[in-house]
């Protein structure tokens, strides 16, 4: 569907253009408010893009794991069946915790992630267990490691083409051997 919509967009941006091309022809025509379309059209086209490659790299309904519960597999079914399925306290407390995540922009790191914890309920979480959690909900696919981040977590699956502060760094880039500062 998103394809379709692309292509309609990408037909109505080449029809503006064609008439921005005719009113410049004509000359003392102005032309403004036709490239100002032009402009709405290419955001639009770009926005509508990069949204057709994040769907891309989404796994298909059908690659999902259909052994292992999800909080959106639970979440509308009335407590009657929850008590019939086979979830622990422990996969209970996974979902509230990819939920935080998700409530709080979809990717965290480990020490916010123990931040916003002790913020919820005022308890202290230990490090190393949390660490352990946070791996096996990755193992389970409920989060996502962040390439290139280490301690950082996503509730969704992040690209690899995500920019990472070193990528910009010139320190980094070169080895370490740039050491001008801006």
């Amino acid at each position: 569907m998103l394809s379709k919509s692309i292509d309609f967009i990408k037909y109505q941006l080449d029809r503006a253009r064609k008439v921005q091309r005719k009113l410049h022809a004509k000359g003392g025509v102005t032309t403004a408010p036709i490239e100002a379309i032009i402009v709405q059209f290419e955001e639009c086209l770009a926005a509508m893009a990069q949204a057709e490659s994040r769907l891309e790299q989404l796994p298909a309904v059908a690659e999902r794991d259909r052994t292992i519960l999800t909080p959106d597999d639970v979440n509308d079914l009335p407590p009657e069946l929850r008590a019939q399925l086979s979830l622990s306290e422990s996969d209970y407390q996974d979902f509230e915790l990819r939920r935080m995540i998700s409530e709080c922009g979809g990717i965290m790191s480990l020490d916010h992630i123990l931040i916003e914890i002790f913020r919820r309920s005022r308890e202290v979480q230990d490090r190393g267990k949390l660490n352990a959690r946070l791996y096996r909900m990755v193992q389970k696919g409920l989060l996502y490691d962040v390439p290139k981040r280490r301690g950082v977590y996503s509730v969704s699956q992040p690209s690899n083409s995500t920019p990472t502060p070193t990528d910009h760094n010139p320190s980094t880039a070169d080895g370490g051997a740039n050491t001008t500062t801006t």
